[in-house]
């Protein structure tokens, strides 16, 4: 009997030997990316409601398979297309007859599309199955002391199917039934219907026809026949020419080989234009691009740096980019901003550009979106006077509460419970604008450094957290909204009185005996106290 933990061990095996998949894990859909960064294409698992019947055990899994989607939604049928394959290959491998002895793939699979979803934008299939599993609910097998009596249990019941797996029935102990007739596609491909009772006997085969895939090859051998076919001359990639037996592997020299011993003026040379050129450098798979050499990466072009994909975009190292001219790093800027990590983007502004670049070189539009990565929205949205706060409203938010793409649940609220919802039963709260966990409660009044010891024991959805923490004052101003009484919100609703203030991990530096309170009425304004006072607070942790 295959248990939750083998078939999951199975699936995560299955995973890593697949040529596409880059990541592997399990639990409720709220975990991915919650521990570690995700690199797509992604495989979930979810283990559902199992049961049991007739000495069988129904396992039911959802399977998550998805991958990122463009800013511009241009790649959603592709992802869509690619994750439904890769989806199909994993049931392939399941109902394979290799594991018709542990269990049965149940072959009524759900396949179910879904788009912009998580936290990176992505699109993909949830496909739901069932495995059937032999359960004969043995009290013998049990790791128990309790003897059991002497009654004999009732016999198992009998599952029959046929060597490909077209055809299987259960049978309960002591039935008696007699099998559907057998179809039978002979040697020359007509049906029969034979009874399961009677033995067939196939006609002789057709002889076979033996070609290769361009016909000039071709002969024919007889049933039982035996075909010696002649050596293949072959060509590498190199120009050499050898003559490879059959029965032999041939294994290429790979791109990377090849650019290995070759220059990169003698590949233009061998190459008719600097189009051919480009589609060259397009081919690379990941692995070869990482291990280009920094003289090979000096060597591309604007206009092959300008076509590289998404995808051999975000595969580029710091190092590599660091090895980039001033001018390959306007173009990749200018030509692959949308496609650009994260990571790279900070990269990139903290070590390769300086300020003058980035004014010199990139319009206002680009720049604004480079900030985009830092800033957040202040919450006050009435003006009172062009250009100021409420007029811009600068930051990567729609508005304070509203995000500008969809967080891992596939909503655009800023802050939500463990579920993705706005309940908040649990008195936690995420939010995805800054990847902190916040408890909603306020803290009893203590002094500075109780509240930096004290450390929350929070239970949220089964998980119990206890590696909260005092907010420095950055974090604190962060969820601060300043167009109203600003924790008066929900979830914190919280309403103080006439002077409220509360303790942040922050020290005055002109003065070590005192820490920074902020004020959480209408204008949160930060002040200076010493640590022996009291004073209440707050308390956070990193989520994500």
């Amino acid at each position: 009997m295959i248990t939750l933990n083998q078939f999951t061990a199975l699936l995560n095996t299955m995973s890593n030997a697949h040529e596409q998949l880059k990541t592997f894990g399990e639990g409720d859909v709220w975990e991915i990316g919650a521990s570690s960064p995700v690199q797509y294409p992604l495989m979930w698992v979810m283990p559902q409601p199992s049961s049991t019947a007739q000495k069988l055990l129904n396992m039911k899994f959802s399977l998550i398979f998805a991958d990122i989607v463009f800013h511009d939604k241009s790649n959603e049928q592709d992802v869509l297309s690619d994750t439904q394959q890769i989806a199909l290959d994993i049931l392939a491998q399941l109902n394979a007859p290799d594991y018709a002895d542990d269990f049965i793939l149940d072959p009524n699979a759900q396949l179910t599309p879904f788009t912009e979803k998580f936290d990176n934008d992505v699109a993909g299939w949830k496909v739901d199955i069932n495995i059937k599993v032999n359960y004969l609910s043995d009290r013998c097998a049990v790791p128990s002391t309790l003897v059991p009596s002497s009654v004999t249990p009732a016999s198992a019941p009998v599952i029959v199917r046929n060597s490909d797996g077209s055809f299987t029935a259960t049978y309960p102990s002591g039935s008696s039934n007699t099998l559907a007739d057998v179809v039978i596609i002979d040697g020359t491909g007509i049906h029969h219907n034979v009874p399961a009772a009677i033995d067939y006997q196939a006609p002789a085969c057709p002889s076979a026809t033996v070609e290769n895939s361009d016909t000039t090859y071709s002969t024919t051998v007889s049933p039982g026949g035996t075909l010696a076919v002649p050596d293949s001359p072959i060509t590498d990639s190199d120009g050499s020419t050898s003559s490879l037996p059959a029965t032999k592997p041939f294994v290429a020299k790979t791109l990377q080989q090849l650019i290995n011993v070759t220059s990169i003026s003698t590949i233009k040379g061998d190459l008719a234009t600097a189009s051919k050129l480009t589609s060259f450098i397009q081919a690379l798979s990941n692995l070869d691009l990482q291990n280009l050499t920094s003289a090979q990466i000096q060597g591309l072009t604007s206009t092959q740096i300008a076509n590289l994909t998404s995808t051999q975009v975000q595969t580029l190292t710091n190092t590599q980019i660091g090895c980039l001219s001033s001018t390959q790093i306007q173009v990749l800027i200018n030509s692959q901003l949308a496609n650009l990590t994260t990571s790279q983007l900070q990269y990139i502004l903290g070590t390769v550009m300086s300020n003058q670049f980035l004014q010199d070189n990139l319009t206002i539009a680009q720049r604004e979106s480079l900030n985009e990565i830092y800033s957040l929205q202040t919450g006050q949205t009435t003006s009172y006077a062009t250009g100021d706060d409420g007029d811009l409203k600068h930051g990567r938010l729609t508005d304070f509460f509203t995000l500008k793409t969809n967080n891992i649940f596939g909503n655009t609220h800023r802050f939500t419970d463990e579920n993705g919802a706005q309940t908040y039963s649990s008195n936690y709260v995420i939010d995805h604008a800054t990847g902190l966990g916040w408890c909603t409660s306020l803290q009893s009044t203590s002094n500075w450094a109780t509240a930096i010891a004290s450390v929350l024991s929070l239970v949220v959805g089964g998980n119990t957290f206890t590696d909260f923490k005092l907010p420095n004052i950055n974090e604190l101003l962060s969820i601060m909204v300043w167009s109203q009484i600003c924790l008066n919100y929900a979830p914190f609703n919280i309403n103080p009185g006439a002077s409220a203030q509360m303790w942040t991990s922050t020290t005055n530096y002109g003065g070590i005996t005192a820490a920074i309170r902020v004020s959480y009425q209408t204008i949160p304004g930060p002040t200076s106290a010493p640590k022996s006072g009291s004073q209440p607070f707050l308390q956070c942790r990193k989520h994500f």
